[in-house]
């Protein structure tokens, strides 16, 4: 900012100068001394508007022109040029240029940010929602024809004292009508309140849709045990699970379709120190303990009621044991009302180590009692897979579908 001493003067230049052109030199510096005042005309007072001033008043009032001074210097603002900070036309269009050749690679790598996002979004949910899913193993699942045996390690949870191992194949049939299904192993508040659930179902190979009742069969049970809260013993429990499979199966084969299809059912769920079961039909479920192994459940079949009433006297023994029916069954899902069903009153309590076997008669009836218990002798890995590899030992040409769970308890 420029100081200026009065207004209208011009910078660099004093009042006594001003005061002095104006009126011609008469003044001489003599008597600007004595005075100690500069005189100026009124004509001088209005053509420039300055005010008389003198040195003295200048002391005593501190001068009205430094006040006015220092307001002017308040108020106005220094007229400079300042450099344009403005681009050129042709700076912008040069600029509007490179953005049209750059924007569409910026849309392209947002475009891919965001396919990128979704894509994660999308693993992330169906990773979540796969957590969820029930394992239900069938042959329209799975197409397999060969070997599926060993031990599901992720199927342990550190919150889990069970460990499991299954084994699943289709044997020499044309194709697999087995299912099996192991609960939710991960979740720490489903094993806590219901504990874990394995299934075993064999479609029936002589009768309609084997494959598909054994899968809805299973999955119903599944279903109930994750979506329904305990009521009353574990016991009960698996009876209401095992009416609900009976109901699903019997809707989807209506009512012209009632025992024309159906599978045999065997289920277990270990929670806490103890086990419960509920089967129906020929499947088996054992218990393995201190190198023994003992058969659970009973089967619904015919050969039962024969062996009775040879025991009765009403038949011979020969007669029981050749009857061509004696392997049919008396009681499976698929028939309507249930006829019989096997399940324990109170639970069993698990010791550490127990083993506890579901499987259809594949197994059972090409390996021996003693050739399983020898099998589970091993660690759990290789006792599955000595099962299946005792099996295809045998070569039998027309080999059952066959499958097992084994549900080892830690403790």
């Amino acid at each position: 900012m420029i100081r200026v001493s009065a207004a209208g003067t011009e910078p660099g230049v004093s009042a006594e100068e001003t005061v002095r052109e104006d009126l011609t030199g008469e003044t001489t510096e003599e008597a600007e001394e004595e005075r100690g005042t500069v005189e100026t005309t009124a004509e001088a007072d209005e053509e420039q508007g300055t005010v008389e001033t003198t040195a003295e008043a200048d002391e005593e009032q501190g001068t009205e022109g430094t006040d006015e001074t220092k307001e002017t210097e308040e108020t106005q603002e220094p007229q400079t040029d300042l450099p344009s900070i403005l681009p050129s036309e042709e700076q912008q269009g040069e600029t509007l240029r490179m953005v049209l050749q750059v924007s569409p690679w910026i849309l392209a790598g947002i475009v891919c940010v965001l396919a990128a996002g979704i894509l994660l979004w999308y693993i992330l949910r169906h990773s979540k929602a796969g957590k969820e899913e029930i394992k239900v193993k069938t042959e329209a699942q799975t197409k397999q024809t060969g070997q599926e045996s060993g031990e599901d390690e992720p199927q342990t949870a550190k919150e889990s004292p069970v460990r499991i191992a299954s084994v699943h194949n289709v044997g020499n049939r044309e194709s697999q009508q087995d299912s099996f299904g192991v609960s939710e192993w991960k979740n720490p508040k489903l094993f806590r309140e219901k504990g874990i659930l394995a299934v075993v179902a064999d479609g029936m190979g002589g009768l309609e849709d084997g494959a598909e009742i054994s899968s809805r069969a299973v999955v119903a049970m599944m279903q109930y045990f994750h979506a329904k809260p305990v009521t009353g013993t574990m016991s009960q429990f698996l009876l209401y699970m095992l009416q609900a499979a009976v109901e699903q199966v019997n809707r989807y084969l209506g009512s012209a379709g009632i025992g024309r299809g159906g599978t045999t059912l065997v289920a277990v769920v270990v929670r806490d120190r103890y086990f419960d079961w509920i089967s129906v039909g020929d499947s088996r479920i054992y218990l393995y303990r201190n190198e023994t192994l003992m058969q659970v459940n009973s089967e619904h079949v015919y050969a039962v009621e024969l062996d009775e009433k040879a025991a009765r006297g009403e038949i011979s023994l020969q007669q029981a044991m050749s009857d061509p029916q004696r392997e049919a069954l008396t009681s499976y899902v698929g028939m309507g009302d249930l006829k019989q069903i096997s399940r324990n009153i109170r639970s069993m309590r698990l010791q550490k180590g127990d083993r506890i076997l579901l499987m259809s008669d594949g197994i059972y009836k090409t390996l021996s009692d003693q050739e399983i218990s020898d099998a589970m002798k091993k660690p759990l890995q290789e006792s599955a897979a000595d099962l299946n590899q005792g099996i295809c030992q045998y070569r039998k040409s027309h080999q059952d579908n066959y499958t097992a769970v084994i549900l080892e308890y830690l403790g």
